[in-house]
């Protein structure tokens, strides 16, 4: 009993692996703060559609990676769940296209019962996320495109969010759809960076070349999120003044700047991988100071909480 008890533990410990757990609560920050900056009637619904649907396809684009990959994952990375053979590939498949194909109906089928227009946007959204995922797992991971299409899935994921929300969470602000964009072009181009300064994280020899322009590009992304209060302006009359916000930004980003720069400066796997996490593992920071701008301090203290879970899983699994 005690056996069969490990094993299914140990089979949930493999699956949680292999979707990253630890990164899943940046989803869960972004379907939070694309509630929270729509301003919805129905927040309490929006978050029971948009979340699963998020999930599914995140979990599916995490284990689609590593089912394109596991070949040249069984020579490089062997203890990894599929490459060490803990979770069977026909499995893996069957989970990752399985969920995503869930995460689109559920989306789509949400939008149209609860939705008072055609819910074709919502479709159209959720289709280009996935055709983005497929495209970085499979044909086009290792090319210089690689990046930025890892960028786009998060900047898609927000454009479908605030859309799915928009349908189904009742009366909306106005600003939604323009806000959704301006946030979604800078994380396109912040998980970008991640990915760019991730890039050759394995490797006993990373480029450092790599990881001065993940750092920079991640920067860039950094002053253009922090600098929204002046620039939106000229896109959405009133946008609310909040200097809290820029300071929040600019503290996260000096402490990002010292695991970056200690990575370029002592570029080895170890170094390389703390700054790739809490690269990552910001993103929930950044949805919250948004939440804060646009929502108020209840919002963002509920976002701000899903660092809890993230670093406690973080100690546990894998996150990239």
């Amino acid at each position: 009993m005690a056996d069969s008890s490990s094993n299914q533990q140990s089979l949930w410990i493999r699956w949680g692996q292999l979707i990253r757990l630890p990164t899943s609560m940046t989803l869960l920050a972004d379907a939070l703060t694309a509630i929270a900056i729509t301003q919805c009637d129905e927040p309490g619904r929006a978050a029971a559609i948009l979340i699963p649907s998020s999930l599914a396809i995140y979990w599916a684009g995490m284990i689609l990676n590593d089912w394109f990959d596991v070949e040249k994952d069984k020579q490089q990375r062997s203890r990894r769940p599929l490459a060490s053979g803990a979770i069977s590939v026909r499995q893996a498949g069957v989970a990752g296209w399985g969920l995503l194909l869930l995460g689109l109906l559920w989306s789509c089928s949400a939008a149209f019962y609860f939705g008072t227009a055609a819910a074709w946007p919502v479709g159209l959204w959720c289709l280009g996320l996935i055709a983005a995922v497929v495209l970085y797992d499979g044909p086009l991971k290792n090319t210089l495109l690689a990046p930025w299409l890892m960028g786009l899935c998060r900047g898609l994921h927000w454009m479908f969010a605030v859309t799915l929300v928009s349908y189904v969470g009742g009366d909306c602000g106005a600003h939604s759809q323009t806000l959704a964009l301006a946030i979604a072009a800078i994380m396109t181009l912040y998980v970008a960076g991640v990915t760019w300064f991730a890039r050759r994280e394995a490797d006993k020899s990373p480029a450092k070349s790599l990881l001065i322009l993940g750092a920079f590009v991640m920067t860039i992304a950094l002053l253009s999120l922090g600098s929204m209060p002046w620039w939106l302006i000229y896109f959405l009359p009133l946008v609310p003044k909040n200097s809290m916000f820029v300071w929040l930004v600019a503290m996260t980003g000096a402490i990002l700047s010292r695991r970056w720069l200690a990575a370029i400066t002592n570029p080895i796997p170890s170094t390389i991988q703390v700054g790739v996490k809490q690269s990552l593992l910001s993103l929930i920071m950044l949805d919250a100071f948004v939440a804060f701008w646009w929502a108020g301090a209840y919002w963002s203290a509920g976002i701000i909480m899903l660092v809890v879970p993230a670093l406690w899983l973080g100690a546990r699994f894998r996150t990239t």
